[in-house]
């Protein structure tokens, strides 16, 4: 009888942690959190804004927005291209090593930074519980790149790394964005970046010589679409002159940096959420509830169905 009364009482236990955990999985599908970026003309971030300066959309309805609080990323993965494609004689080995280098010099103090570097595999990891003089020293052991390039690899691979997940995580990937070497499915990356609210950052190495076959030269739009779809950025698409314009470089890296750092973590409320991907749309306007057109705004424009 004991052992019946200790067997009823802990399945008991367990029905309710789960009905607990079912509860919670409804509430955070019915009220999501985005990270928006808010910027003025100048590139900088817009602060002090209110969650009725965010209009929010979903299909045809519009949704509130129950607060509007700063948000602070930690952890960035840098991912960086070292294929084939990426070589000295196109300048592109020294951009490279000058950007991902930027990067642990000019962050926020507050950024851990984990490192991955790859062409067709990944070729070296260096993970968040390692110091960032570790990847100071990788990096200045870069030599020519070799083999083919798989970006949707990499950045599926860097996700792992980012486990558990933090809102605010971001991978920010250097490459030439002339993808031919994947088994990850765009699609099913997209989706994975977005159900876990990573943003992807992108530096856009630009190789002098043309890509050697059609779907490479395609894919440089890859990087930019897929910054866009998670609200990140293109960090920067001119780099052809980057390496005789330091400063102007460091500024538009730093720029990026801050928007990897800070941004508005938006959590919305939403009383039906669809079965299917819904496209929002977001606009920042002022106290008469007009648009303004003095700022830009980058958001994840999807919202994916619940998975309960």
């Amino acid at each position: 009888m004991v052992i019946f009364r200790a067997s009823v009482l802990l399945l008991a236990a367990v029905l309710a942690a789960s009905a607990t955990g079912v509860a919670q999985d409804i509430d955070s599908c019915l009220s999501p959190h985005i990270a928006v970026n808010v910027l003025d003309k100048q590139g900088k971030i817009v602060p002090g804004l209110t969650p009725e300066s965010f209009h929010v959309k979903a299909g045809d309805g519009l949704l509130a927005v129950k607060s509007a609080q700063t948000g602070v990323g930690h952890r960035v993965v840098l991912v960086v291209d070292v294929s084939g494609s990426i070589n000295k004689s196109e300048h592109t080995w020294g951009i490279a090593r000058v950007a991902a280098g930027n990067l642990l010099v000019a962050a926020p103090s507050t950024m851990r930074i984990a490192l991955v570097l790859f062409s067709d595999r990944i070729i070296d990891t260096i993970g968040f519980d390692r110091p960032p003089s570790d990847i100071v020293e990788r990096l200045a052991q870069l030599e020519n790149g070799k083999g083919r390039t798989a970006i949707l690899d990499a950045i599926d691979y860097s996700i792992k790394l980012l486990q558990p997940i933090a809102f605010g995580d971001v991978i920010y990937i250097i490459s030439d964005g002339g993808e031919n070497a994947s088994k990850v499915h765009r699609a099913d990356l997209e989706n994975k970046l977005l159900a876990q609210g990573i943003r992807l950052f992108a530096f856009i190495l630009q190789p002098k010589a043309p890509f050697s076959t059609p779907e490479e030269s395609a894919e440089p739009s890859l990087l930019g679409e897929l910054a866009q779809v998670t609200g990140g950025a293109v960090v920067d698409e001119d780099s052809e002159a980057a390496l005789d314009a330091r400063p102007k470089l460091s500024a538009i890296l730093q720029r990026g940096y801050g928007q990897m750092a800070h941004f508005y973590d938006l959590q919305l409320s939403i009383p039906n959420r669809g079965a299917k991907k819904e496209r929002l749309r977001l606009e920042i306007v002022d106290q008469d509830g007009r648009k303004r057109k003095d700022v830009s705004v980058s958001y994840p424009p999807y919202l994916l169905p619940c998975t309960h």
